[in-house]
């Protein structure tokens, strides 16, 4: 630990090494003690890695680099990004504020080198004077790249400098720190260490790359990924010294893969899964839903739309054709039940879509099951593309948050209800989990003139008392 000390600036770097020395030898002696609280909220639905007050985690040299977590946790998230280039601002923001208060990932962001090497050196001045606002002015020197072009001239980077300061940053330290190129040595150091050759920003869990849209729900799918297998060596006698070095086996992959399946089961292909057995009767909320029709209807029909399986895309148009012809008589709602990783993401856009707009939703949904017909499957690629051709995708990319938490809440609701793993069609209270166009035509007709029926008796009821 490098304990703060009012020095000359000639004199800090040598203080600096000595102390990061001691430090480095008093941890390869004893060890650092790691104290997680086990009341800490999990971010996700796999609880956090259980480490006790007395374990202790082999420990790692310090280092510079803007760190959110304990320094020895089990998960590590790497990012790393250009400032005043390719920086991910709202992925860091995002990440800095679900993993506040978490006890088992750390995130560290490195900065890759850039054309002036300034934002770095202020970077790493700013954390070593406020640990606090390491993070904070990270993320403001991400999201105004433009400060960066300017910061040799202090009249054009007033507002620079009045976010340092309300973040409780000595501005004249960070002046002092970019002419004195303080930390030059040691960001040299790293760009020809570990971050030697990178040119492009990317995002790791645990050394494992990120890849793919929507980085920040694929972060935490592989952080629940590597939960379990932290909690499964825990159980298997792994010291919790050696838990960050097994969970960097380049073995894992196999065995992630292994555990993906088994987590995410019955299997992704229809044809080899068996039906899952449903409820007779459900009570649906369908408030917040994507739907279609008359708001007084006789009947609401929801479609739970499970679009990984081969046969989705004949239910799914078997269920819009009968629609079409009751549209008014019958109101539609759809739900987005995902189960592999990979058709969550494709359910977060869909999400999106209808947070824009229900129509937009309907129209979209319409295109996709043509598409479905002829393919085993809906990848996300498929929905870019129909956005991108209608003009839509700017409006939908704006509407992540709302896609994330829709899901959560039709998943959440489709597992009280006991209904994963395929597509349902249900009818007032009744729930069909196999159909075709002329069953259903018929099951929502009787429906309809079942409930206008009842509607009128209530009022004849009504009218004569």
């Amino acid at each position: 630990m490098v304990v703060r000390t009012a020095v000359r600036p000639a004199q800090r770097g040598f203080r600096q090494r000595v102390s990061v020395a001691l430090g480095l030898l008093g941890l390869l002696t004893v060890g650092v003690p790691l104290r997680c609280a086990a009341q800490a909220a999990p971010v996700h639905a796999v609880q956090a890695v259980p480490v006790d007050s007395v374990s202790e985690l082999s420990a790692n040299p310090p280092t510079l680099v803007p760190q959110l977590g304990p320094e020895h946790a089990p998960i590590s998230i790497e990012v790393t990004g250009t400032l005043g280039g390719v920086c991910p601002a709202p992925l860091l923001r995002s990440l800095a504020t679900r993993l506040a208060d978490v006890r088992d990932v750390r995130l560290r962001f490195y900065p890759l080198r850039s054309t002036t090497e300034r934002g770095e050196e202020l970077l790493l001045t700013a954390c070593e004077q406020q640990p606090s606002a390491c993070i904070p002015f990270l993320i403001e020197l991400c999201a105004h790249p433009a400060w960066l072009a300017s910061v040799s001239d202090p009249a054009q980077s007033e507002e620079l400098w009045r976010v340092a300061q309300r973040l409780g940053i000595d501005v004249s330290d960070l002046q002092t720190a970019l002419r004195v190129h303080r930390h030059r040595r040691v960001l040299r150091a790293l760009w020809e260490g570990p971050l030697k050759g990178q040119l492009v920003s990317d995002v790791r869990v645990n050394g494992k790359r990120i890849i793919g849209g929507q980085p920040e729900a694929r972060i935490f799918d592989e952080l629940d990924l590597q939960r379990e297998r932290a909690a499964e060596a825990l159980r298997n006698g792994v010291k919790p010294s050696a838990l960050h070095a097994h969970l960097l086996d380049p073995r894992r992959d196999r065995e992630d893969e292994r555990r993906a399946l088994s987590r995410f089961s019955p299997s992704q292909f229809g044809r080899l899964r068996e039906s899952p057995r449903a409820p007779e009767t459900v009570s649906v909320s369908v408030a917040g839903l994507p739907c279609q029709g008359p708001q007084i209807a006789p009947t609401t029909l929801v479609f739970v739309f499970h679009h990984d399986t081969f046969n989705a895309g004949a239910q799914a148009r078997a269920v819009l054709d009968v629609w079409s012809r009751l549209r008014d008589r019958v109101r539609m709602c759809v739900m987005l039940s995902p189960v592999t990783p990979s058709a969550r993401r494709v359910s977060e856009l869909l999400a999106q879509v209808a947070a824009v707009d229900s129509l937009l939703f309907f129209r979209v949904l319409d295109e996709l099951v043509d598409l479905m017909s002829r393919r085993f499957f809906l990848r996300y690629e498929d929905v870019m593309n129909v956005l991108r051709r209608r003009g839509d995708l700017a409006r939908v990319e704006a509407q992540a948050t709302q896609g994330r938490v829709r899901v959560a809440v039709d998943r959440s609701q489709l597992q009280l209800l006991d209904l994963r793993g395929a597509s349902y069609v249900i009818i007032g209270n009744r729930v069909l989990g196999s159909w075709n166009r002329d069953s259903l035509l018929e099951e929502l007709t009787k429906e309809t003139r079942r409930g206008l029926l009842d509607k009128l008796r209530i009022r004849t009821d009504s009218a004569k008392k």
